[in-house]
């Protein structure tokens, strides 16, 4: 879209000279998709190894409103409350590339590091608790409301408590910092 954009301002304005600066518009815009599908390659790794289970995701229906999707993933990725992420999940998308912002249900504590022997067992650990390697990992819980599209093509896939592989781009967003404040009032 955004490259329609930028060449329907180009050619609009060739003829006067303006055309010479939307070129670093389209500069910029290719460099940050360079570094956007460079950082979504080193945080998805594990999709493109065999027998890897890190990017697989258990899904399932809570609701005919309500899908969880719960996903394992490294310690190297944090996040915050209020942050969300892009998820791909290809085996539900129409296209490869398309992608959805769904805000993260958990917290980033060492809580949700999988291992723990006292807790109960989240759905993605009971399915994978023979081939998960010995590494650190948290859990992301995505908690989708059912609509059409997308999320009906997910809500339809879950079927019970299904596994899935999951591509991750984030977490974005910049939730405020309210420590500092005594009192906060939210209204909803």
């Amino acid at each position: 879209m955004v490259f329609i954009i930028l060449l329907g301002g180009f050619f609009h304005a060739r003829h006067t000279l303006e055309g010479n600066h939307i070129w670093p518009a389209f500069v910029i815009w290719g460099l940050e998709r360079s570094i956007r599908s460079i950082r979504i390659l080193i945080y998805n790794m594990g999709y493109f190894k065999n027998g890897s289970v890190e990017q697989y995701g258990c899904c399932e229906a809570i609701s005919p409103h309500f899908v969880r999707l719960t996903l394992r993933r490294p310690t190297y990725m944090q996040w915050r409350p209020g942050q969300n992420m892009y998820l791909t999940i290809p085996s539900v998308s129409g296209v490869f590339y398309e992608v959805h912002p769904f805000t993260i249900s958990t917290i980033d504590t060492l809580s949700d590091i999988a291992g723990d022997e006292g807790s109960d067992e989240d759905p993605v650990e009971k399915k994978n608790s023979d081939s998960i390697p010995d590494i650190d990992y948290k859990t992301l819980t995505f908690l989708i409301r059912v609509r059409s599209g997308f999320t009906r093509r997910l809500f339809n896939k879950s079927g019970g408590t299904r596994e899935m592989k999951v591509i991750l781009d984030g977490p974005y967003g910049s939730p405020p910092c309210l420590q500092s404040f005594d009192t906060v009032v939210l209204i909803a």
